[in-house]
């Protein structure tokens, strides 16, 4: 059972719609695996963590708005078997996938010295 604190599925659902529309702007912090963990950051202070499995967009695995968060095992509906990718149009999971595949990295002007 969800915690007061967590994200709720249909706020997940709305933000990755949004994403997929492009009102959501997405950077990765590092370079998208053929099969792992990719992170992705907005300038809205959401952090979301997607399983990519052989160059695919898998599943949601961890969310964090502000300071509330949801993992796989919050988001996951036991009775419909899915997550909230799924909750999508299949237009909207093939515009989430190409925007989360060809979304540039985020930089960190740290690293760049003068």
């Amino acid at each position: 059972m969800p915690r007061p604190s967590d994200v709720s599925r249909s706020e997940v659902i709305a933000i990755l719609r949004a994403i997929a529309n492009g009102t959501i702007l997405v950077w990765s912090t590092e370079p998208i695996p053929y099969c792992g963990n990719a992170e992705y950051v907005t300038a809205v202070s959401i952090q979301l963590v997607f399983f990519i499995d052989c160059d695919e967009l898998d599943y949601l695995d961890f969310i964090t708005i502000g300071d509330r968060t949801a993992d796989f095992d919050d988001l996951w509906d036991q009775a419909s078997f899915s997550d909230p990718i799924d909750q999508l149009t299949p237009d909207e999971q093939q515009q989430l996938e190409d925007l989360l595949f060809t979304t540039p990295m985020m930089c960190s002007t740290r690293a760049l010295s003068y």
